[in-house]
């Protein structure tokens, strides 16, 4: 099946991969190439394009065969490195909340959403590497959020896994909107720890054990900086 074609348009480039937008078997879709590394052995190359490739695939579909809202998964070919999935049309949250000024209470709907989603992935053992309102976006359509990009997407080992990605979480909203930042995510903490149950304020905690590590980390760094 030839799936790359002219007219298709580039949404984004990445380190490991690039995103068209296209048609697949008539509908409007996202097509995830990563190519291969040229400065990587091929065989090994090879080999990590597959099982990455493979486990976007199975955790997308995971999470969407739970109710959780991602994109459909249309297509995978594990051996090309290449996915294709529904195309959401809409808007970043990230760009949302940068529109809004200080009305944040208009933002409280996605940041329920954003909640119940995270907790529910959570649930289901699953992290997602970079849950960030970058990767979260608004359908036009329905209003609704979505999760997107599972590109690094695992499954989680403990509950710091699940802590790391809260903390990836915050750190996103005091990088675009820190004057909004706690509120946001009192907003979708709400939702999240009601979604989850009793482990989340366990959760919490380790959120704040890994702030507080961060800004041992960096003050380290600062005094090493100092004496040299």
């Amino acid at each position: 099946m030839k799936l790359i074609s002219r007219g298709m348009s580039i949404l984004s480039r990445g380190a490991e991969a690039v995103l068209l937008k296209g048609e697949f078997l008539g509908l409007e879709a996202v097509f995830k190439i990563r190519p291969p590394k040229i400065y990587r052995d091929p065989r090994l190359d090879a080999r990590i394009r597959r099982e990455r490739t493979l486990r976007e695939a199975r955790l997308l579909s995971l999470a969407y065969t739970n109710g959780i809202r991602v994109p459909i998964l249309y297509y995978v070919d594990i051996h090309k490195g290449v996915i294709v999935e529904e195309y959401i049309p809409g808007k970043l949250l990230r760009d949302i909340v940068i529109e809004v000024d200080d009305d944040v209470e208009s933002l409280e709907k996605y940041f329920e959403a954003a909640g119940e989603l995270s907790a529910r992935l959570h649930s289901l053992g699953v992290v997602h590497g970079d849950l960030t309102i970058s990767n979260m976006i608004v359908n036009d359509l329905d209003n609704t959020l979505y999760l997107i990009d599972f590109g690094i997407a695992s499954h989680a080992s403990d509950l710091e896994d699940i802590a790391t990605d809260i903390h990836v979480f915050l750190r996103s909203l005091e990088s675009i909107a820190p004057h909004k930042a706690t509120n946001l995510f009192n907003m979708f903490w709400d939702k999240y720890s009601e979604v989850y149950g009793e482990d989340a304020a366990r959760i919490l905690e380790l959120v704040h054990e890994i702030r507080q590590r961060g800004r041992y980390v960096a003050r380290r760094q600062k005094d090493l900086v100092w004496k040299l």
